[in-house]
């Protein structure tokens, strides 16, 4: 079921095409504030979670009305526990990785970004 589905469909149905294509493994999609990108974003998300596309997702919540999704606290993690379930040969490169070094989790930033979804991949 889609989340939003009337919500900016010319723009979903580009993103969608741009998507499916396996030469573009990152979209960006940028405009002004109030546009309708988080809308349009968890859409297209929905519907690939739907397709069993989607490997992991991360929305921010300005407002602050889930657990630390009003900052990147968590962000690095929660895609690495998506993307761990979601694909196994990466869930195994991510667990021997942890299981070298457990402090792996307590980095942040760009060095948590690089050490535990980039390097895995």
């Amino acid at each position: 079921m889609n989340v939003f589905p009337n919500t900016r469909i010319d723009v979903r149905s580009r993103l969608t095409t741009l998507l499916s294509n396996p030469s573009n493994p990152l979209v960006v999609l940028q405009s002004s504030p109030g546009m309708g990108k988080t809308a349009i974003a968890k859409s297209i998300a929905a519907d690939c979670d739907q397709q069993k596309r989607l490997g992991a997702s991360f929305f921010f919540d300005k407002t602050g009305a889930k657990r630390s999704t009003d900052s990147g606290e968590l962000f690095v993690s929660t895609l690495a526990r998506q993307l761990a379930e979601y694909h196994p040969r990466y869930r195994n490169s991510l667990f021997q990785l942890l299981h070298n070094d457990s402090r792996l989790l307590s980095r942040s930033g760009v060095d948590q970004l690089k050490q535990l979804i980039i390097d895995p991949m």
